[in-house]
């Protein structure tokens, strides 16, 4: 290009000198600038000739350069994509442990605010229980209920026996009633009212049975299944989950009526009863129990592949279970899974 250029200067100079040249022409001087403008004149018509090839072959070859040199500049870095993903599984682990302590938390809160409800409610039933006597006078003997002496006492029907050193206030021994009415027409004694003993109670109490909570139930259930009685368990912890099922003591319920389940070998409702109680806490008291019963039931109906994932799942989200689990978690793996 800038020979081209110098090319194209020189015979632009050469279009402006052919007056000068067609002046004197016969110098030696002259002659030799002559030769000179003629033999630059050649050259600059192979330039151009020149010039003009290479003009057509680059104009060829451009549209694939900038296609060759973007290549690189489109490869994406192969190094933090990876750094990527393990920050965000590691995330992923924390707010996974985070939420189970925090559900964990939960269900603590919810049971003792049960328990102390409970308690609560023990507390009122005995206190109304307690008051359904009527209340004792204070009132001395000779006296009405108000404090004040009788006007009129009432005479005694039954004449005193002359042997006896019994005062004339106390109720007759063969247990006969008084002998005089009140104004609303029941009979009072001398004294004017009715001795505490004859006092009729309020059978509203006594004759209305306790009904028992969902702990005293749970319990019942937790006790029958330890004894082999799994309808019983099984229809106690259903009797919970009717009424507590969002409760703490739900949550217990619903493993108790896994295991009742497993206990009859009803291995496909206690395969899904396992599951809930594992769905309702994944990092529960019980989580660990319900996912091996999952995979111990699924095994037991001959489904091998599900049964070994449930177990690979409890092996990955906890790397250390519990001793008394290892045993039976190595022995279901290597049926399961076939290792």
């Amino acid at each position: 290009m800038k020979k081209l250029k110098i090319a194209l200067l020189v015979a632009s100079l050469l279009a402006s000198m052919p007056a000068l040249a067609q002046d004197d022409l016969t110098t030696p001087d002259a002659i030799a600038l002559r030769n000179q403008i003629l033999q630059l004149q050649a050259e600059v018509n192979a330039l151009q000739a020149q010039s003009g090839g290479q003009n057509g072959g680059s104009a060829l070859a451009a549209p694939v350069a900038p296609g060759a040199a973007a290549t690189p500049a489109a490869t994406p870095s192969s190094n933090l994509l990876p750094s990527l993903l393990t920050r965000i599984s590691s995330l992923e682990d924390q707010v996974r442990a985070l939420t189970g302590q925090v559900q964990d938390l939960t269900n603590q809160l919810q049971q003792q605010n049960q328990t102390f409800t409970k308690q609560i409610g023990d507390i009122n039933f005995q206190l109304q229980g307690g008051t359904g006597a009527a209340p004792s006078t204070s009132a001395p003997a000779g006296t009405t209920p108000d404090g004040n002496a009788p006007s009129n006492p009432a005479p005694s029907a039954t004449p005193p026996d002359s042997g006896s050193a019994a005062p004339p206030a106390a109720p007759p021994d063969n247990g006969t009633g008084p002998t005089s009415l009140n104004q609303s027409g029941f009979p009072v004694g001398t004294l004017g009212t009715l001795p505490a003993d004859q006092t009729p109670a309020t059978p509203a109490a006594a004759a209305t049975p306790a009904v028992p909570s969902a702990q005293d139930t749970l319990q019942d259930g937790i006790s029958a299944l330890t004894k082999g009685r799994y309808t019983v368990a099984e229809n106690d912890a259903k009797s919970v989950l009717a009424s507590d099922r969002a409760s703490p003591i739900g949550y217990d319920a619903q493993f108790l009526l896994a295991r009742a389940l497993a206990g009859k070998r009803d291995w496909e409702h206690a395969a899904v009863a396992y599951d809930d109680t594992y769905t309702r806490a994944r990092y529960g008291s019980h989580s660990q129990d319900a996912q091996l019963g999952e995979a111990r039931a699924l095994l037991a109906l001959g489904d091998n592949g599900a049964s070994c994932g449930a177990l690979n799942r409890l092996t990955r989200q906890y790397a250390a279970p519990r001793a008394d689990l290892v045993p039976e978690i190595t022995k279901l793996h290597a049926r399961a899974c076939g290792a």
